[in-house]
């Protein structure tokens, strides 16, 4: 097909006509038609690609109507298995790409992008370009009042198929975890494992933070703290088995992370994703702050790229946030009242040889936990009304309660002991200077001898 761009009467009454192409046969193409008084029709072809545009879809954010990407194919006419593909990418960028990077493309004037822009818009026009609700990443997102799951390029998940045995397997093992957090070894005991529970509430309801912050609601931070060694970092893991989350993208060592890397985190999924000791960037003034706007807005930082036409980038906080420290330093303002604080103690502490068969029992059993993912992906879809009001209410641990309780009886599971409520304290107390001094040196000291002995 073709566009016309341009049409005009030149000064000696020549009809010209400027219009790009698209031809399976030879690609990508301009062509300027003039056609003369009693002189006939002279054509001019300039090849921009050697490749032709195939199979165009449109996405669009419905968290953000301006934030529009595409997914495309460009084909070889002569080759079937000679393809460039695009996905959800800005149309800026696959033409940036297509003409600086990708091979047969004669850009001299700078027209690949007008030709492609061109191409795209007409088909749009013509209603031929199908158009898909999806957030650029891998999570939960409602549109029109449905729920609906969005798979991202970069945050990709291996999540298995639901199976209802595996997941009363899945329950299973969750109860040895809670069980090895628990004073006494038994999470039916109340207050013995107050601290697990609260996190596994947490990660239950955490993919569905952005559309708690999409309906005006707080979707606050998780923040384990206290004793080292106490298990925090074995929660973060199992956060990650529960959803099938690849571990080196779900829990991100944090001792120097930045505000750029943070935000570019925080924009790849709506699952949980847990900072590993963040002591020091809590107090860091960039991090508070972005923190301090991901737990109420979704739009978190923008910046310019000048190497890529001064286009803005966006960084959405789409990820409910779980953070741990060894101890709390002194938070930067605001920060304290937007804080799910759970404390490990040294009670919470395990013998070296019970620590090492828990890993070891962890690690044979890491898969099945991803069951119980599964089960609670289908409970979302299958049960979305119910779901978003229960989602929606304040207290997240809460909601994370509720949502456990509906799957075991969707999934005709006896409700265990230990599935109850938890009092959470949402809000830290105020800090010791002295004791935070204290900490600190304790730390320091602590670590330099452990590199000597």
């Amino acid at each position: 097909y073709e566009v016309i761009t341009s049409q005009w009467e030149d000064q000696g009454g020549a009809q010209v006509t400027i219009s790009y192409q698209n031809d399976p046969k030879v690609g990508i193409f301009l062509k300027t038609r003039t056609v003369k008084p009693a002189a006939g029709v002279r054509e001019k072809v300039e090849h921009i690609t050697a490749y032709y545009l195939n199979e165009v879809i449109k996405h669009t954010n419905p968290l953000d109507r301006s934030e529009i990407t595409y997914s495309l194919t460009l084909q070889h006419p002569k080759n079937s298995q000679m393809q460039i593909p695009y996905e959800e990418t800005p149309l800026s960028e696959i033409t940036h790409d297509i003409a600086h990077n990708q091979p047969g493309v004669r850009d001299a004037r700078g027209r690949v992008h007008a030709a492609i822009s061109s191409l795209i818009d007409h088909q749009e026009t013509e209603g031929r370009v199908p158009i898909k609700a999806s957030i650029p990443a891998t999570g939960y997102f409602e549109d029109t009042g449905k729920l609906s799951h969005s798979d991202y390029k970069l945050f990709r998940l291996t999540a298995p198929a639901y199976s209802k045995v595996k997941t009363k397997k899945a329950v299973e093992v969750l109860e040895e975890v809670l069980r090895f957090y628990a004073k006494g070894g038994d999470p039916a005991v109340p207050g013995s494992c107050d601290h697990a529970l609260t996190a596994l509430y947490f990660m239950v309801a955490g993919p569905l933070g952005a559309i708690r912050k999409a309906h005006g609601v707080e979707s606050k931070i998780l923040l384990l703290t206290g004793a080292p060694h106490t298990g925090k970092t074995i929660l973060e893991r199992i956060n990650a088995s529960i959803w099938s989350l690849p571990e080196a993208a779900a829990v991100i060592g944090s001792a120097k992370l930045t505000p750029a890397q943070l935000a570019t985190h925080l924009s790849q999924t709506t699952y949980p994703i847990s900072f590993d000791e963040t002591r020091n960037v809590l107090s860091n003034p960039g991090i508070a702050d972005l923190l301090k706007s991901s737990t109420t807005g979704l739009l978190v930082k923008e910046r310019i790229l000048p190497k890529q036409g001064f286009r803005k980038q966006s960084f959405y906080a789409y990820s409910s946030v779980i953070m741990s420290t060894n101890f709390i330093p002194d938070l930067y303002v605001g920060l304290r009242e937007r804080i799910i604080p759970v404390e490990f103690t040294i009670k919470n502490k395990k013998s070296e040889d019970e620590a090492r068969k828990f890993d070891r029992y962890l690690n044979e059993n890491r898969e099945t936990l991803g069951y119980l993912g599964a089960a609670l992906r289908q409970l979302f879809m299958r049960s979305w009304p119910r779901i978003r009001d229960i989602a929606l209410q304040p207290d997240q641990v809460r909601a994370g309660h509720e949502i456990l309780y509906l799957l075991f009886q969707h999934e005709g599971i006896p409700v265990p002991a230990w599935l109850r409520e938890v009092e959470v304290k949402f809000e830290l107390e105020e800090p010791d200077p002295v004791r935070i001094i204290c900490d600190f040196m304790r730390e320091d000291f602590l670590r330099i001898l452990r590199n000597h002995y």
